[in-house]
């Protein structure tokens, strides 16, 4: 069997209950099931054929299962605390910038938007306060499992992650955080667009702990660079959602030649997501590599070796896979 015969396969299931769901109105808790968590699935069977072929994916399935049943109540406590903390800085920074925008006589109805406690609320707490609870606690589904190797602790973290994004999603499309279901193909598409975003995340962040445990040289600053960058890398996609929600819902009020058609927006706002998670997927298959070689995945030139044909083709064909929901939802 080819080592990519599984991610392919995973990502077949993935578009055929999508696709089930959609056109042959299907109600299958199943069928969601596969819909919302087959691409983070489909992503860590991915990154793991390039940063260990050889693997038994059972190895993975204790980390999988701590992200998707231990981290999220322990994200939901910490994440009240860093919320907390969140509100008491964001007051009085809106309070200035209303006040500053004011002397500038700019668009009421804009000022309003941007200066709302709440707009500054909503995106502190999705962009900041949401990366920071959860990368801090996704590692644990591999640090608890107390890796050897720094293969180990990567595809660990990358399962763990996968665990929680599976649980993450399935809460989102099945109406558990939104109300009806009715949310469900636009929540599913979105989140399949960053399938490797909690992967990625955890994956370098138990990298970067095993580091520290092993005491390898630097490994503080590798630990440092890894939760950095792991929050940074979520709360851009998250942020980028926010912002585009608190635009879209201000858009009535605002006399810019906002378009008002939500399928509009929402087709936008998925070719956008698309484009960052390919990004980010790409990111997760080599920081998996650098792992493979023993080498760090923040090293100059870890680019090496995309100039070959190999590369590059493999690449178009993940753009053009992650594009094909969009394309879907077009047609629509």
């Amino acid at each position: 069997m080819n080592r990519f015969t599984a991610p392919v396969i995973g990502l077949a299931a993935t578009l055929v209950a999508i696709g089930a769901m959609l056109f042959l109105d299907v109600d299958s808790v199943l069928v969601l099931l596969v819909a919302a968590g087959g691409a983070p699935l489909t992503a860590l069977l991915l990154v793991t054929a390039v940063t260990d072929p050889a693997r038994e994916r059972r190895r993975l399935w204790p980390s999988l299962l701590l992200g998707a049943l231990v981290v999220p109540p322990l994200v939901i406590l910490l994440h009240g605390g860093f919320l907390a903390l969140g509100i008491g800085l964001v007051t009085p920074f809106a309070e200035a910038s209303r006040e500053l925008l004011d002397e500038l006589r700019a668009q009421r109805a804009l000022v309003d938007l941007l200066t709302s406690g709440w707009t500054y609320f909503f995106i502190v707490e999705v962009a900041v306060v949401a990366p920071l609870a959860e990368e801090s606690l996704k590692p644990l589904g591999a640090v608890l499992r107390r890796p050897r190797t720094g293969v180990d602790a990567f595809l660990f973290g990358a399962a763990a992650g996968t665990g929680f994004a599976v649980i993450e999603n399935l809460a989102y499309a099945s109406g558990w955080f939104w109300g009806p279901m009715s949310y469900w193909l636009p929540v599913s598409l979105g989140r399949m667009m960053g399938a490797g975003i909690h992967a990625v995340g955890a994956g370098l962040v138990a990298w970067g702990v095993f580091r520290v445990r092993s005491r390898a040289e630097r490994g503080w600053r590798d630990l440092g660079r890894a939760f950095v960058t792991a929050v940074a890398v979520h709360g851009v996609w998250n942020g980028t959602i926010a912002v585009t929600e608190v635009v879209y819902a201000g858009r009535s009020e605002i006399s810019s030649g906002l378009s008002d058609d939500a399928a509009a927006w929402g087709v936008t706002l998925l070719v956008v997501l698309a484009i960052l998670g390919t990004l980010v997927l790409g990111a997760l298959l080599l920081a998996g590599r650098s792992v493979r070689d023993g080498r760090s995945p923040f090293r100059p030139g870890m680019l090496e070796g995309l100039e070959r044909p190999q590369g590059v083709a493999a690449w178009a064909l993940i753009s053009t896979t992650l594009l094909v929901p969009v394309t879907i939802v077009v047609l629509v």
